[in-house]
Formats: structure tokens, sequence, C-alpha cells
């Protein structure tokens, strides 16, 4: 009963914000992630805590507050996004600019499938938009909300834009059968893993990071590339499509899992260093698992 009425609130709350204008739209948005910054104490307490160790004296404790509230802000914005899938759909020229799209153009064409290594950065629930525009096949990694109707709705907004979404539970093999049909394959790689998790370094600590890429791409040898989307300003996006990373395949296969999960840690922690408000602090990324 009670996710249902969760779920009957969601839908009022869409419906609401699609009949604003975007921008006025996205303005609400920012001011509900200065509230949330406010109100969260919870989360609020964790991005400070992990931005602290981050930076250590590189920045100020007024620079440090002001990227967590950047963080939730840049969280409602993604949120609010959602919404405007398909009003943005079919004209996503006048948002989104990309740098580099020739690089997936160029991995489709070895015919192994593309794994995109994709963050909770800027604006990341447009991303299957921008496959949609170029017409390159996708499917994206995702694990169920527990409440289940607003899961299958969202599930069903994202795969409005083209999108296959897999649930990440038994997913190996439609992730090979993706690949192997020389499809663009997104899956996030920068969430704190489980115990089974790849130990790298990530701003000087050690987290536990999924080794799933490492594996398919040792696997399969599909073109990894990461993809950060970056967001200018409201309704104003430019996505860089970094240059493949290759994986080195020696007669160790644990140490080549490893070496890769740093490789392509060490290209997230680029681009949260160069915007750190658009990365989501607000998880404890560098807790192990015992």
């Amino acid at each position: 009963m009670a996710d249902r009425l969760a779920y009957i609130l969601f839908r009022c709350l869409l419906g609401f914000f699609r009949l604003l204008p975007m921008k006025l739209a996205f303005f609400l948005a920012v001011n509900m992630g200065r509230i949330g910054y406010a109100l969260d104490g919870r989360h609020r307490r964790i991005a400070l805590d992990n931005l602290r160790h981050a930076f250590g004296d590189e920045k100020s404790e007024r620079e440090i507050r002001k990227i967590a509230r950047g963080c939730f802000k840049n969280l409602a914005l993604s949120i609010m996004e959602i919404v405007f899938i398909p009003k943005m759909r079919d004209c996503l020229d006048r948002y989104y600019d990309v740098v580099d799209v020739e690089h997936v153009k160029e991995g489709l064409k070895r015919g192994k499938g593309v794994l995109f290594l994709l963050c909770h950065f800027g604006s990341w629930e447009l991303l299957g938009l921008l496959c949609h525009h170029f017409g390159f096949p996708i499917a994206t990694v995702a694990r169920p909300f527990k409440n289940r109707l607003i899961y299958d709705y969202i599930k069903e907004m994202r795969e409005s834009k083209g999108m296959v979404v897999l649930e990440k539970k038994w997913v190996a093999r439609e992730i090979t059968k993706a690949l192997r049909e020389n499809k663009c394959l997104a899956i996030f790689a920068d969430q704190r893993a489980n115990r089974s998790g790849e130990k790298v370094e990530f701003f000087g600590r050690i987290a536990q990071t999924t080794k799933a890429p490492a594996i398919f791409a040792r696997k399969l040898d599909p073109v990894v590339i990461p993809v950060f989307p970056v967001r200018l300003g409201p309704a104003k996006y430019l996505a860089f499509v970094e240059k493949p990373i290759p994986i080195i395949r020696t007669e160790d296969k644990d140490a080549d899992i490893h070496n890769f999960t740093q490789a392509f840690t060490k290209v997230i922690e680029k681009y949260v260093r160069k915007y750190p408000e658009q990365w989501l602090w607000l998880h404890r990324r560098w807790r192990l698992s015992k």
C-alpha cells in the first residue's frame, strides 16, 4: 500500500513538472537541491567527509561546502531531466554538444561492441538520448529500486529513448549477447563494490571498484570508452567521449583485471577533479567490505 501511494505521489509530481517550462522546472530543481543539502544531514555529512578526504589541503572548507551543495543541486537536476526526456528526445542538438563521438563510430566498425564506462556524473540520465540521437544501439545495466512501481515507470522512460535496460542480477549472459551483437553497453563504474570488487586507488585512497568492465573487456574484446556528460548550465550540456582504454592481456588474468580497473578509475578521477560538483559524493565510496 505504501509503495502504491508513493507511486501515485511520484506520478502527480511528474505531471506537475511537465506542465512547467523546462527552465522554470530546472530552476525549481536547483532550489530543491539547496533544500536537500540543508535538510538531509546524513548525506550532507557523507559528502563533506568524502570531500575532505579527497581534497585534503587542496581546497578550503568553504570550497568543500560549495562543492557539496553543488552535488545536491546536480542530483536534483539529474532527477528532473528524467521528466523532460520525451520533450528533448527529438531536438537534442538544441541542448547537447559532443566531443569526439568518432571514437564510438570507429569502435563499432570493429564488430565486437562498445563498452561505455559511465559514472554518476553530470547529466548521466540523458546519455541514452545521445545514443538514440546518433543511432547507436544501447543497453545498460541497472539495479531495481525497492519501490518496483516507480522503478518500472522510470525503466519505461529510459527505454522510450531506445535503450534496453538490463537488471543487475544474473545479467552476464545479456551483456555477452549485447556485445557479441555489436551493440553499445553502458556500465556504471564509480560506485562502491562489494567484497568481490577490485581494490584500486581513487583520490589516493583504496576503493573497492567493480571489475565487471575489466572481466568483459578481457573476455570479449570490445572497445572500452569512458563518457562524461558535463552540465554547462540549465538544459545545456557537453559530452566528452574519451579515447578507448586498451586492456593488456598477459598470462596473469588477475593482474590484467587489476591494472585495467585502476586505469579506468584514474580517468574517472581526472574528470571528478575537474568538475567535482558534478559527481555523486553522497555514498560511502571508500568504505571497504570485510
